[in-house]
This record gives structure tokens, sequence and C-alpha cells, in this order.
């Protein structure tokens, strides 16, 4: 009779509030058989003396957690790439991915760009936790990551408002992780790059996995790619120099819901002849009135699926779309 495969016991050393990394742990121990402890998630306690068969972190830079899973003598492995200096195999995050589709999403809004930055994580080159972009409108105006000093996306917003900087009419914020209470708490609700944390987490399982059978660390990191961008004001509204375009776009971010919003209620806003705005829409966007009404609709239908467990058919009439 052949003996029942001993359940394996895996730590989840992490302190981050992104439950994303617990939710991909939990979906390969459910399907692999193992036993996952996250107390540390809550109690933020390192579990000195804890026998178990390899270690799943998030290291940051706490030192007195990093000196642990060197010094714990089972396989481990890192989610992220803040902590490469410890030779602790990884998996980390696509940078460059980020970084392109945070950069996209700005283009989007501004055919011109003077200044864009990109914020370290942790002060550290080659890590992104935010981008933060000046728009042609007057005076380029320096952000603290222009400087070369990593600042907190939320600080960025307040560094703005405090300076009279309208957000996002002439800067817009775009953050990384989309972790949404800092993303809804913040005086502007702020555009973020959505990490796969659970992908990341749940890769870094199968690493470790192959790690406790015997296997070697891969010579190159994987590396998980983004899942889009989740829009929220601090990027909302687009960066035209034009006073006309730029109140109509205003009144179809505030009135796209309604589902018989129409081109016409667009140009009766704003009392300038149809002809007129339509062709200013073409030289600021390169695309009409109603194109703009339909992606404002879809992009905020978009961002619903992804975040809400709302059916379809209400989230297409929150978003405007006749059913």
């Amino acid at each position: 009779m052949r003996a029942k495969r001993r359940k394996r016991t895996i730590l989840l050393a992490s302190t981050s509030t992104h439950h994303g990394f617990y939710y991909g742990a939990a979906r390969y121990a459910a399907e692999h058989d193992w036993h996952v402890v996250a107390d540390m998630i809550y109690d933020a306690t390192i579990p000195v003396g804890w026998k178990g068969d390899g270690i799943l972190s998030f290291v940051g830079h706490w030192e007195e957690l990093a000196n642990y899973v060197v010094s714990a003598h089972i396989p481990v492995v890192e989610i992220s790439s803040v902590r490469k200096d410890l030779g602790i195999p990884c998996v980390m995050e696509d940078n460059e991915a980020i970084g392109r589709l945070g950069a996209e999403h700005l283009l989007e809004r501004s055919q011109d760009f003077r200044l864009g930055a990109i914020l370290g994580r942790h002060g550290k080159r080659g890590t992104v936790p935010g981008i933060c972009c000046c728009h042609p409108l007057g005076r380029v105006r320096l952000c603290p990551a222009a400087a070369g000093k990593y600042a907190p996306e939320r600080s960025i917003v307040d560094a703005c408002i405090e300076n009279g900087i309208r957000i996002p009419d002439e800067v817009a914020v775009l953050g990384v992780d989309n972790d949404p209470v800092i993303c809804d708490c913040v005086q502007v609700p702020l555009s973020s790059v959505r990490h796969d944390l659970e992908g990341m987490a749940y890769e870094a399982a199968a690493l470790l996995d192959d790690l406790m059978n015997g296997g070697s660390p891969p010579e190159i990191p994987k590396r998980i790619a983004p899942k889009g961008v989740v829009t929220r004001k601090s990027t909302e509204v687009l960066a035209v120099e034009n006073s006309d375009v730029a109140s109509a776009l205003g009144y179809i971010q505030e009135n796209f819901p309604r589902g018989n919003l129409s081109v016409d209620h667009v140009v009766a806003h704003g009392q300038v002849p149809r002809r007129s705005l339509e062709r200013a829409f073409r030289d600021e966007l390169q695309r009409t009135i109603l194109n703009e009404i339909l992606r404002v609709r879809v992009n905020h239908a978009q961002k619903l699926l992804e975040t809400t467990p709302e059916s379809v058919t209400d989230i297409a009439i929150r978003s405007g779309s006749p059913v």
C-alpha cells in the first residue's frame, strides 16, 4: 500500500497589503495540496523557529526579514525584483511592459507631452511605481521625480493641489499597483497600471515547487506582464490646448452615463458651431466627437468589468450604452 504523500507547508513571508500575492499563492496551494501559512500578512511577526518546506517572500526593505529568509536553509522564492542583492531566486514584474503601458495610456491623452518622469518604487533604478506627466498647457512644471527623488504618487497629487496645479488638466498622474486603498482615497482618485500580483505569486509558487523537488533556479528570472490600466480621475480628461475642445471633453466625462448623450448635446453645451467643434476635435485628437463619447464609454465599461462583479447588462447601463 502506497503511503500518502506528506502535505507541504509553505510560509508566505510578506506584510504587503496587496492580497493579490495571497490569492496567487493560495490558488497554487489548492491545486497542489499545500498548506500556506499566511499569518505574517496580519501580524507582521517573523516566525523565528518555524519549520516548513519552503518560503514565498516579499522582503522589500525589511532587513530583519531579509536575514531570516536568507538563513532559512530551505528553498525560497522572492516575489519582485526589489531585492536582487539577496541572491534569492525571484519572479518579478515586467517593468518595461509597465512603463510602455503607462506611456501609451498617457500619450492617448495628449499629443505633445513636454515632460515625463518614471518614479522608482523604492528609489531604485529599474522599478516603476508611478508616472507623472506634465501637460503642454502653459509652462512645464517639474515634479519630484524630475530631480531624481522618489515620491509616492499620492504625495505628487497633494503637492500639485497645494501649489494650484490642476489634475488632470495640467498634470496627469499615473500610478502602478492599483491598490484601491490608495487609489480611491487620495484627493484626486488615482489612475494606475494594474500589476498581475496574483500571477506573480502563482508563478513564484510554481518555481518554489520546482526548487523543493530538486530543480535549479532559472538563469533569467521570469517577468510577469501587467494587466492593463484602471482609469480614474487623475488621467481622465485629455490634455488639449483648445478651450472649446477641453470644455466639450469635460462635458462628455460628466454626462457619458446618460444613454441619450449625443453630439448635438455636446455642441449645444459649448455654443460653438458644430462644424468648427468637429474640426477642432479632429485637429486636437484625430477623432470625432462621437468617437470620443464611445471611447469614454468603452473605457468605463472595461474598468467596471475588471474591478466589479456587476453583470454585463448593469455595466452597460452605467456606461451609457443602450440595452
